[in-house]
């Protein structure tokens, strides 16, 4: 499970942010220039560390070379700084932390229901596991026409399945 760093508010939400991010980047849905903007702002926020500093240093800019190769050499050891763990590219942990990330994103208001789903069913497929709830709930929105249900009551059912995953 992932640890937060016990910071300030703000220092805590950096962490989480940085978090997200670094899983979205390592489950391929995500780019090292969130992580170097995440980076920017935990070093805002209070949070420190030699690493975190070269990684927030990384130029993003057009032009320059592609953050990704240094993001991809920094962020373990960044957030191992600060006690976050770390995913390996595509790995299957980064897929579920990337999945609490989107879940956190939604219960946000910055994901629709029906793009957390859609994504859930994208990334797992049927298989069983944190996403079955969601990419089950992405099956029935492509079958309300024949249920009794509406789309709120899908989305409620989506929000309910996000918390439970970001518990």
């Amino acid at each position: 499970m992932e640890r937060e760093v016990p910071t300030t508010d703000s220092g805590s939400r950096a962490a989480t942010e940085l978090a997200d991010a670094a899983a979205l980047w390592s489950a391929g849905l995500g780019s090292a220039e969130a992580v170097v903007e995440a980076a920017c702002a935990s070093l805002v926020a209070g949070l420190d560390g030699e690493t975190l500093r070269t990684l927030a240093a990384v130029s993003t800019q057009p032009g320059a070379t592609d953050p990704g190769y240094e993001v991809a050499e920094l962020l373990e050891t960044a957030l191992a700084e600060l006690g976050i763990s770390h995913h390996p590219r595509y790995s299957t942990t980064a897929n579920d932390a990337a999945l609490r990330a989107l879940c956190r994103r939604h219960l946000r208001g910055e994901l629709e229901p029906w793009e957390l789903t859609h994504v859930a069913h994208w990334m797992f497929g049927h298989q069983a596991g944190p996403a079955e709830e969601l990419w089950e709930l992405d099956d029935v929105y492509a079958s309300l026409d024949v249920t009794d249900l509406t789309v709120e009551d899908v989305d409620a059912q989506v929000s309910a399945a996000a918390r439970r995953l970001v518990e």
